[in-house]
């Protein structure tokens, strides 16, 4: 049996490269999405996150006329300057475009998100 120190993936990651601002009480950072499912993104940034941490995060898709804010993102895992952010709660009209977003790219259906 092989002993697991991180999340297995489940879901299929999308590419992409959106501009990223992340942050808490003590610092801001400045970042990049570079993938993402509908269960959590992939940043690279230039602040260093440990698991557990909770931040506040804005994001620039291309596609979307107006940036995408989510109040309470927590930190998965790190490595280096990458981590992940899991968004349980983003704004319902954030969380549609996402959703459409991923199905027009991956042909995914997230009305039946489970965690």
């Amino acid at each position: 049996m092989m002993n697991r120190t991180s999340p297995v993936r489940r879901h299929t990651r999308l590419p992409v490269r959106w501009p990223v601002v992340y942050g808490c009480d003590e610092f801001l950072g400045e970042g990049t999405v570079l993938d993402l499912t509908h269960m959590g993104w992939r940043v690279a940034g230039c602040m260093p996150v440990t698991p557990g941490m909770q931040l506040t995060i804005r994001m620039w898709p291309p596609d979307k006329p107006e940036q995408m804010r989510v109040e309470q993102a927590t930190v998965l895992w790190t490595k280096g300057c990458e981590f992940a952010i899991d968004m349980p709660e983003m704004a319902p009209n954030d969380y549609m475009w996402v959703t459409q977003f991923l199905n027009r790219n991956l042909g995914l259906s997230l009305a039946s998100k489970t965690s």
